[in-house]
């Protein structure tokens, strides 16, 4: 009586079954049979672990088979090869669903790296000033009470003189080349002792804390037209900056907002220019807890 041999095979399934395997069940003479393991041999794989699993001698799909003779039906098949089968079955879906998950974390964590990239970008974009890089006026007005809280207690208004001319005689590009100068002359970090924005034009600001802010910033001030000068070397006017510079009380804070402060500092500058340029003028705030008299009640205590 000829022999045959019935074996069970699991391999990767197509791609259109939606799963990582699939379980087949073949009879063929020895024989014209397939050369297949011994029965107590399974192997098992997904094809991105195969490195992994050839280090441990498994092989490349799962196989059970037997040498039996004569006609054999699939019943008649032991309970424990059926075991074996779903066994290694298990495991294979459960390393693949491993792999699965695995790839997916790493496609999401990709896709929120990304996704952070472009809102730090976009921030970017509507906080600072594309030219200077420095931080625009919107987004120091919405901080302005956490940096006064912070003492940043000094405002100081910077404006370059004729720089009108500058753009007249040179071109817009090399206005632009001074203006991006006078902003790395001026740059600053909330992490440091004063913090820079860019108004608009060829003004800035400048808040300070700590001691010796005035001198700090006219410091910052005069170190302009060198920044300048060895930034822009077609430049062949030498560009100066005026400044108009409050000290503020700690305990006025929440008396002045930006607006106010930025009115009261303009003044000052507009006083400087006057002046003849390339200068400061500075004044110091005082709160005080009660209203001074009135100059006739005054002469009537007299």
């Amino acid at each position: 009586m000829g022999g045959f041999i019935q074996y069970i095979s699991v391999a990767p399934a197509a791609a259109s079954s939606g799963l990582p395997l699939g379980l087949s069940l073949a009879s063929a003479p020895v024989d014209e049979a397939p050369c297949v393991a011994p029965l107590c041999s399974v192997g098992l794989i997904i094809p991105s672990f195969e490195r992994s699993f050839e280090v441990l001698g498994l092989a490349p799909i799962v196989s059970i088979s037997g040498a039996i003779s004569g006609d054999i039906s699939a019943a008649m098949l032991s309970g424990s090869m059926v075991l074996i089968v779903l066994l290694s079955v298990a495991i294979a879906v459960l390393i693949w669903s491993f792999n699965r998950a695995a790839r997916c974390q790493k496609d999401l964590r990709d896709e929120r790296d990304a996704a952070l990239m472009r809102v730090e970008a976009l921030q970017a974009l509507t906080e600072r000033d594309p030219l200077t890089g420095l931080l625009n006026r919107r987004v120091v007005e919405e901080r302005f009470a956490k940096l006064r809280s912070a003492g940043f207690d000094t405002f100081a208004l910077i404006d370059l003189d004729q720089f009108k001319a500058v753009n007249d005689r040179y071109g817009h590009q090399v206005g632009d080349d001074v203006l991006a100068a006078c902003g790395d002359a001026l740059k600053g970090g909330e992490d440091r002792d004063y913090l820079t924005m860019r108004l608009g034009g060829e003004e800035f600001v400048v808040l300070l804390r700590g001691v010796d802010a005035y001198y700090r910033a006219e410091t910052l001030r005069k170190s302009i037209p060198l920044r300048v000068a060895r930034a822009v070397p077609a430049l062949e006017q030498h560009v100066t900056a005026s400044m108009g510079l409050i000290e503020l009380p700690r305990e006025s804070h929440e008396l002045l907002s930006f607006s106010e402060l930025y009115s009261r500092a303009d003044q000052l500058l507009y006083n400087a220019k006057a002046s003849g340029r390339d200068r400061t003028c500075f004044e110091r705030l005082t709160v005080l807890n009660e209203a001074p008299p009135v100059r006739g009640d005054a002469k009537s205590a007299a």
